[in-house]
C-alpha cells in the first residue's frame, strides 16, 4: 500500500503469470533523478516525482575527494579502460566529499527549488545516498553506456540507470544496422 492507502500492483512484463505485488517502497522515497549534460558532462538534478528540472548542476570532482579525482585524471590520461567501481573491492576505490555533495545539494535549500511538500532536512541524507549512487553507476558504465545517457538527455533515477541504459542501448543496435548498408556500391 502507498501513503494514500491504495495497493500499489507493479507488472512483470516478462512473466506471463499474473500480476505480482512487489514492494515499492524504494521508489516512492526516492526524490532525484539525474541526467547528463551532451556538452560538458556535468550532471543535472531532476525531482524524481515529476522530471522537473531544478536548475543545479554539478561536476563530477566537486563530489569526489581529490586524491579520487587525481586517480581518475590519470587513468584518462593514460588512455586506460575505465575500471569498475565496486563500492566492496576494485583498484580504485570512489570516495566522496560529504562536504562537497552537502554543497551541491544545499543549493535545493532555498525554498524555492524543491515542493512545498518536501521538507530539505528529512531527505537530505536520501538526496545524498541517491546522488552518491547515481555517480558511482554512472562511472562503473563503459564509454559507450556513458555517450548514451549524455546524448538520451533522459532524467534517470540510480535505482533504474542500468535498465535504462540497456534499452537505450538495444534501441541504437535495431535502429542503425539497416541503414548502415543503404547507398553502398551494389546498390547503385
Amino acid at each position: 500500500m502507498d501513503d494514500s492507502g491504495e495497493e500499489v500492483i507493479a507488472i512483470d512484463d516478462e512473466d506471463d503469470g499474473p500480476p505480482k505485488k512487489k514492494s515499492l517502497s524504494h521508489l516512492q522515497n526516492e526524490v532525484l533523478s539525474f541526467s547528463v549534460s551532451k556538452n560538458s558532462g556535468r550532471i543535472a538534478l531532476h525531482l524524481s516525482s515529476t522530471g522537473q528540472p531544478l536548475h543545479i548542476n554539478f561536476d563530477v570532482s566537486q563530489v569526489l575527494t581529490k586524491e579520487c579525482v587525481e586517480s581518475l585524471e590519470e587513468i584518462q590520461l593514460m588512455r586506460m579502460s575505465t575500471p569498475r567501481f565496486d563500492i566492496t573491492s576494485s583498484t580504485i576505490k570512489l570516495e566522496f566529499d560529504d562536504c562537497g555533495v552537502k554543497q551541491v545539494l544545499s543549493m535545493l535549500n532555498d525554498g524555492s527549488a524543491l515542493p512545498r511538500n518536501i521538507c530539505f532536512g528529512r531527505v537530505l541524507d536520501t538526496m545524498c545516498h541517491e546522488l552518491r549512487s547515481f555517480v558511482s553507476i554512472y562511472l562503473s558504465l563503459r564509454d559507450i553506456e556513458k555517450k548514451i545517457i549524455r546524448e538520451s538527455g533522459l532524467a534517470i533515477s540510480p535505482v533504474s540507470i542500468r535498465q535504462n541504459v540497456a534499452k537505450l542501448l538495444v534501441s541504437t543496435v535495431t535502429g542503425s544496422t539497416i541503414d548502415r548498408y543503404i547507398g553502398g556500391a551494389k546498390e547503385r
